[in-house]
């Protein structure tokens, strides 16, 4: 079996678009990937394109070493951009062995662990910045049968936060906390919005709410000072789906604190990276 062709999917959203690419080969079987970082769908495309030629007249079942082909055969590093059309790629072949052998991508991978995963909302607070708003958008989010959401009620805030603003994001919260229940998952991303130690800070203003996570907390340029937010609030740290190396996750082992790891296979380079 060898590959004929890698075409792209570019699907357009309300709030976001997604890169899908499918994998052609020359016995018929053809499998699904996918390529989406916010803000960069045509240039991911671009880059699966210009790799595609690495991937022609490749068997698709050798999973690994064709993503190895894809990524060492380029002499320099691509970052995430690299990372994320390889990704695209290297899923759409682990969905190709897959249907070649009659078994679900899981069964490849060594078998089912859970039968459901808990799923929550994101980006449904399109709304205007305001307790009541919100607590009216949630509406909708319960409508859909979801049991969870995630909000960012920080507005335009960066590095630091004044006392007004801070004071509208706990009122918006406390609002969805009193609405929901306190056994309703509120999940807090912070976008890496603010510094080390402003978001420790304000982290521990929300722990009466029992937010269920704060995520990025702070910088994307090195991992420790996310550790040091975790160290500084009894909320779960989430970080790790915009980390594109997986020696990233290595330190954020050794600094330690950050309690929820979120390794996202299409920065990652795809599925095979994402188990090591």
């Amino acid at each position: 079996m060898r590959i004929t062709q890698v075409e792209t999917i570019p699907i357009g959203a309300t709030w976001k678009n997604w890169l899908f690419v499918r994998v052609h080969t020359d016995e018929g079987l053809t499998g699904l990937g996918e390529g989406t970082l916010n803000g960069f769908v045509r240039t991911i495309e671009t880059a699966v394109h210009e790799l595609e030629h690495l991937a022609i007249g490749q068997d698709p079942r050798d999973v690994t070493a064709l993503a190895r082909r894809l990524t060492e055969s380029v002499s320099n590093d691509g970052g995430h951009i690299h990372k994320t059309a390889v990704a695209a790629i290297e899923i759409a072949c682990w969905d190709i062995l897959g249907k070649s052998l009659d078994a679900p991508v899981h069964a490849l991978l060594g078998g089912r662990v859970r039968d459901s995963v808990p799923g929550y909302a994101n980006g449904w607070y399109r709304a205007e910045r305001r307790p009541e708003a919100f607590v009216e958008a949630s509406e909708r989010v319960l409508a859909t049968g979801l049991r969870a959401l995630k909000l960012d009620p920080f507005g335009t805030a960066a590095g630091f936060v004044d006392a007004t603003e801070l004071t509208l994001a706990l009122d918006i919260v406390s609002a969805l906390r009193s609405h929901l229940g306190e056994a309703f998952p509120i999940l807090i991303d912070v976008h890496a919005r603010f510094t080390a130690a402003e978001s420790a800070r304000i982290a521990r203003l929300f722990e009466r709410l029992d937010v269920y996570w704060w995520e990025e907390p702070t910088t994307r340029e090195r991992e420790a000072p996310t550790a040091e937010v975790a160290r500084g609030t009894s909320l779960r740290v989430a970080t790790g789906e915009t980390f594109h190396l997986v020696g990233q996750f290595f330190t954020l082992a050794r600094e330690e604190g950050v309690g929820i790891w979120q390794p996202e296979p299409m920065s990652l380079g795809g599925i095979g990276p994402s188990l090591t």
